[in-house]
C-alpha cells in the first residue's frame, strides 16, 4: 500500500466539504469523515431512537437500511488514518481481495439494527449484492458497546472495580444479605499468600469467605484432592496448593487477589467419607452460600480441570475502537468502546454446563451475591441488579439496572429475603413460583440419584422459611391433593415397544435405591433420565367428589424422606373400569390436549401392545399390573390456566386419579391399621368420558382409608 500521507492526500481529494454534514454528528463520531458518514448517520439515528424509547419499548430491535457508496482503497487509507467507524467496517468486509485495493466504488445495500439490549450494540449486514460488490465479498458486522478495552480479569483495574461494588452491594442494597453476623461453615480454606493452603476450623465465629460454586465433572483429580478421613489432620496443617486440580487452583489464587481470606469448597471442607459428617454438612450447604461474602462461579469451566484462565494471552482479545463524543450511554462516559465480540452475560451463564447441574441450582438461588468469572470479564449479580467489567448499567441507574422485587427470583436467580419483596407476591405468585423452581429442578442433572433429595433441601427449607409456609417433601402442605396429581413424568414419545415378548418390565423407583415416599415428584430417577422430565399441571381446586388428607405421618427423624400420607378417598379396582378410564389415554405430551384423557407413569414402563399401536394403548393395564385408581378429586384443568388467552376454550373439568399399587406386591407393607399404597402414576379424565354410569358408580362408593408411601 502507498504511504499514509498519499492515502490521506487521495482522501482529501475525495471530500466535498459541501456535502460535509455541520454540527456535532460528524465531529463527535468519525471526525468529519465522508468515507462512512452514510453508514455512520444511520448508526446514530437508530442510537436516538433506542435511547428515547428505552425504558417503553426496549424488548423491540429497531433497524434501517441504507445504500453505502464506497472507495475500498480510500476506506483502507482512511482506517490507516485513524478513523475508528472506517476501521470498523473494513474489519467487517469478507472475502477481501488481495491489496492493492480496487479503485473503483462498491455499493452496499445494508440493513443496519439496534440491538433491544443496548443502544450501541449494532449489527450491519449486507442484504443485496449491490455494483461491484460481488468481487469484494459480503460485508457483515457486529458491534459492541462496552465500557472498557480491559479483557484482564486480573488486573489491578477490574479487581478494584470488583471488590468496590461488592463492598457497594453490602453496605446499601436491602435486599441482599450482608452474611456479616452469621456463623462460619464448619471448616474454611486459609487461602494463605503462598503456593501453600491449609483448612482452618472455625468454632462458628463469624468470618468473611467466599463460596466456590463449580462443577466436578468427570474429573479424577477432584476426587484424589478431597477431604478425607485420612488426611484431615494434614489438612489441618499445611498441604500444598499443587494438590488441587486446577479449578480450584484458579479458584484460590483469584480469592486471594480479590483480598478474601478464605474460601468454602464442599469437596475440601466436608470429609467426604464421613457419612455422617456429609449428611449433616449438606444441609447446611445452603446457609454457607447465603451466608458468604460472595460465591465465585468459573461459569467457562465445565470441570474441576478446566481451570479459570487467569492469565489471558492479549492476542486473543477482540479488536475495538474508540470513539469520542456523546455515543456512550453511560451517564459518566465521555466515549464509546466498540468491540467485535459480544460480552458475556447472563446468556452464556444459562447455557453452561454449571447452570445444567443440579447442586448449583441451590447454590444460585441462595447465594447473597454471585461473581461470574469469564476469560475475559467478570460479572457480579444480585438481588438489586447486575455489573461487569464490560456491560454497561442500564440507563435506570449509574452503576445498577433496577430489577423488579420479583424478576430476579421469578427467573430463577436469586430466591428474595428482604420483607418487602415478599410482602408483594400474592399466595398465587406464591404456588406459580414453587411450581417454577421444581420443574427448573427437575431439568438438571445429578450423577449421584440420592442427591436429588439432598441438593434440594436447601430450598425448600429456605422457601419455607422465606414464605412461611409448609412443604411436605417438594410438595405445598396447603395444596397437598392439588400437588398430588399435579406433578407429571412427562414422556416425550409414545410408549416403546418391546423387543421381545418377554414379561412387561419396568427400571426400578428410586425409592428402591434410596427411600423417598413414592407420591412426591422427588422419588422417580428423573436425574439420570434425561428422555423424561417432570412437569406441573396447574390442578386448580378440587371439587367434590374429592378424597380427604386425614394425617401426615413422621417418623421424627426431621427429613422428609419417610413420610407417609393417610388418606380416605374413593377406589376402582376393577380390572375393567379401569381399563374403561383408561382408554385412548394419551402418554405423549405433544398428544395432550383439550379433552384428551391423560395418563402419566412414575417409571420407565414399556407398552403392553405388540402391534405397534402405542399411542392411545388401550392395553396399559397390563403394564400396571394390579393398579387401582384412587380419586383425589374433580377441577378446572389446563396446562396454560394462569397464561390462558380470552380466545383460548375454556379449562376442562376433569377428574384426576391417582394410580396406586400394594406397597409390597402380595401383601401389606409394614404394620399399621390400614392397607398401604404407593404412587405408580397419574391419570385424568374429562368429564365428559365419565360415561356409562362410570361417575355415579364412583360417587356413591364407600371412601376407604389407605396409607400411601
Amino acid at each position: 500500500m502507498e504511504s499514509r500521507t498519499s492515502g490521506e492526500q487521495l482522501l482529501t481529494a475525495q471530500v466535498d466539504s459541501g456535502n460535509t454534514p455541520s454540527g456535532s454528528l460528524m465531529d463527535d463520531t468519525a471526525d468529519g469523515c465522508v468515507i462512512c458518514r452514510d453508514v455512520v448517520a444511520c448508526l446514530w439515528s437508530l442510537h436516538q431512537e433506542r435511547k428515547d424509547d428505552y425504558s417503553e419499548d426496549r424488548d423491540i430491535n429497531r433497524d434501517a437500511r441504507v445504500t453505502w457508496t464506497a472507495n475500498l482503497y480510500l476506506l483502507a487509507s482512511s482506517a490507516d488514518g485513524g478513523c475508528p467507524w472506517c476501521s470498523a467496517l473494513l474489519g467487517g468486509i469478507s472475502n477481501l481481495p488481495p491489496r492493492p485495493w480496487r479503485s473503483g466504488d462498491e455499493v452496499f445495500d445494508l440493513k443496519v439494527t439496534a440491538s433491544r439490549d443496548a443502544p450501541t450494540n449494532f449489527r450491519v449486514e449486507q442484504i443485496e449484492t449491490g455494483t461491484g460488490a460481488a468481487a469484494v465479498g459480503n460485508l457483515e458486522l457486529s458491534l459492541y458497546g462496552v465500557k472498557s478495552n480491559d479483557f484482564d480479569i486480573t488486573s489491578a483495574e477490574n479487581l478494584d472495580k470488583a471488590r468496590c461494588v461488592i463492598d457497594d452491594c453490602i453496605q446499601h442494597h436491602a435486599a441482599c444479605p450482608s452474611g456479616k453476623e452469621a456463623p462460619s461453615p464448619l471448616r474454611l480454606v486459609n487461602v494463605g499468600g503462598d503456593d501453600h493452603i491449609n483448612l482452618e476450623p472455625s468454632d462458628g465465629k463469624p468470618a468473611i469467605y467466599a463460596a466456590l460454586s463449580y462443577c466436578w465433572g468427570d474429573s479424577a483429580a477432584i476426587h484424589a484432592a478431597k477431604t478425607l478421613k485420612s488426611n484431615l489432620a494434614s489438612r489441618l496443617q499445611r498441604f500444598p496448593l499443587s494438590q488441587l486440580p486446577r479449578t480450584l487452583r484458579d479458584a484460590v489464587q483469584f480469592i486471594r487477589l480479590l483480598k478474601i481470606p478464605y474460601v468454602w469448597i464442599d469437596s475440601l471442607c466436608i470429609v467426604q467419607d464421613d457419612n455422617d459428617e456429609w449428611e449433616r454438612e449438606a444441609k447446611k450447604m445452603m446457609h454457607y452460600y447465603g451466608q458468604a461474602y460472595l460465591t465465585v462461579v468459573p461459569v467457562e469451566a465445565s470441570s474441576a480441570d478446566s481451570g479459570m484462565q487467569l492469565k489471558r494471552d492479549p492476542s486473543l482479545s477482540p479488536p475495538t475502537w474508540t470513539l469520542a463524543g456523546p455515543w456512550s450511554h453511560d451517564p459518566h462516559g465521555s466515549h464509546l468502546i466498540l468491540s467485535s465480540e459480544r460480552p458475556k452475560d447472563h446468556t452464556t451463564v444459562h447455557w453452561s454446563t454449571w447452570n445444567k447441574r443440579g447442586w448449583t441450582y441451590q447454590e444460585r438461588l441462595n447465594s447473597a451475591r454471585i461473581l461470574y468469572v469469564f476469560g475475559s470479564s467478570l460479572r457480579l449479580e444480585c438481588r438489586e441488579g447486575a455489573w461487569g467489567t464490560l456491560m454497561f448499567s442500564r440507563p435506570a441507574r449509574d452503576m445498577w439496572y433496577s430489577n423488579p422485587p420479583r424478576s430476579s427470583f421469578e427467573h430463577g436467580k436469586f430466591l428474595p429475603i428482604s420483607a418487602h419483596a415478599i410482602a408483594k407476591m400474592t399466595k398465587e405468585d406464591i404456588i406459580r413460583s414453587w411450581e417454577e423452581i421444581v420443574d427448573l429442578y427437575t431439568l438438571r442433572m445429578l450423577t449421584m440419584p440420592k442427591d436429588q433429595w439432598y441438593a434440594f433441601s436447601g430450598i425448600s427449607e429456605a422457601y419455607a422459611t422465606r414464605f412461611g409456609c409448609q412443604i411436605v417433601a417438594g410438595l405445598l402442605r396447603d395444596r397437598l391433593l392439588e400437588d398430588l396429581v399435579g406433578w407429571n413424568r412427562v414422556h416425550p414419545s409414545s410408549w416403546k415397544k418391546p423387543s421381545t415378548e418377554t414379561p412387561i418390565a419396568s427400571d426400578p423407583p428410586l425409592s428402591s435405591q434410596f427411600p423417598m415416599p413414592s407420591w412426591s415428584w422427588l422419588s422417580p430417577n428423573w436425574s439420570e433420565d434425561r428422555n423424561f422430565r417432570l412437569r406441573h399441571s396447574q390442578v386448580e381446586d378440587l371439587q367434590e367428589p374429592r378424597a380427604s388428607l386425614r394425617c401426615i405421618i413422621a417418623d421424627g427423624n426431621g427429613d422428609d424422606k419417610s413420610i407417609k400420607l393417610e388418606m380416605s378417598g374413593m377406589i376402582v379396582r376393577e380390572k375393567g373400569m379401569v381399563d374403561q378410564l383408561m382408554e385412548q389415554a394419551h402418554s405423549s405430551a405433544a398428544a395432550w390436549g383439550y379433552g384428551s384423557t391423560r395418563v402419566s407413569l412414575d417409571c420407565k414402563l414399556r407398552c403392553a401392545c405388540l402391534d405397534g399401536r402405542h399411542a392411545g394403548c388401550t392395553n396399559l393395564y397390563a403394564v400396571l399390573a394390579v393398579a387401582s385408581l384412587l380419586l383425589v378429586g374433580v377441577s378446572p384443568f389446563s396446562e396454560h390456566i394462569a397464561f390462558r388467552h380470552p380466545s383460548d376454550p375454556p379449562a376442562v373439568a376433569f377428574w384426576h386419579f391417582l394410580l396406586i399399587q400394594p406397597a409390597i406386591m402380595g401383601g401389606l407393607a409394614g404394620q399399621s391399621k390400614w392397607p398401604q399404597y404407593r404412587r405408580v402414576g397419574g391419570l385424568h379424565v374429562p368429564e365428559s368420558r365419565m360415561r356409562g354410569g362410570i361417575a355415579e358408580d364412583i360417587i356413591n362408593r364407600k371412601q376407604e382409608t389407605i396409607i400411601l408411601v
